[in-house]
């Protein structure tokens, strides 16, 4: 069983990531149970769970936030159970909050929202992965991680766009692999509405798209 925190705050958001996120994990036979962040309490028995995922959020991990220790105490019993965990956009940047300090998440200098192709390194998250096309959507980024991180993507506007703890399979990605065009509309509407700062622009390449679900099969795989 998959364990899911969903840190979104918007309902609609909400409902929405855990419906796309169960259905890509189902295609894969990998049933799932989704607990909104301020639920985590309500978790039970971590046994039961084989990997963690952690949502991507409107909140910002620059910011205290109600859940922080609470969230922080799941990822550390995970680790020690040497469970795989992935971090998405917000859970991305929480698990580097978490594992390096606070001092290594911020503002970043320029945001992204759209469509884009990571430079990707070597690591088994990403295996078979050519050119894939992600959505991203952060207004927050990771900085200057310690040595025990490695960098395994990046942008031109972002630096660490993934990366992998120690050599364990513990990874987080800025950008969205949950996503298509028809989850991330509603999203971009809400948060960048009008603006032509912030005016996505659409998938350049269809096709590359659903590579992004190969990123599940690789994570899954990663815990046997």
């Amino acid at each position: 069983m998959i364990l899911v925190v969903n840190c979104l705050v918007e309902k609609a958001f909400v409902a929405d990531f855990n419906r796309v996120l169960s259905r890509d994990l189902e295609e894969l036979g990998q049933p799932c149970r989704c607990f909104r962040v301020s639920e985590i309490g309500q978790i039970g028995n971590q046994d039961d769970y084989s990997h963690l995922i952690i949502s991507g959020s409107e909140a910002s991990t620059t910011e205290d936030q109600p859940w922080d220790q609470a969230l922080g105490q799941l990822v550390h019993s995970f680790l020690s159970a040497g469970k795989p965990i992935l971090g998405i956009c917000y859970g991305h940047q929480f698990l580097a909050k978490a594992l390096a300090g606070p001092g290594h998440v911020r503002r970043a200098a320029h945001s992204e929202f759209g469509w884009l192709t990571p430079r990707l390194e070597k690591t088994p998250l990403f295996e078979g992965l050519e050119e894939p096309e992600f959505m991203v959507c952060h207004f927050d980024e990771v900085f200057c991680l310690p040595g025990d991180f490695r960098v395994m993507a990046s942008s031109d506007r972002c630096a660490v766009h993934a990366f992998q703890y120690q050599d364990r399979p513990v990874w987080g990605v800025q950008f969205h692999p949950e996503y298509g065009p028809v989850e991330a509309k509603p999203i971009f509407e809400a948060i960048c509405g009008s603006s032509p700062r912030h005016n996505p622009a659409p998938p350049q390449r269809p096709e590359a798209l659903e590579q992004r679900k190969r990123i599940f099969r690789n994570f899954l795989q990663a815990g046997g």
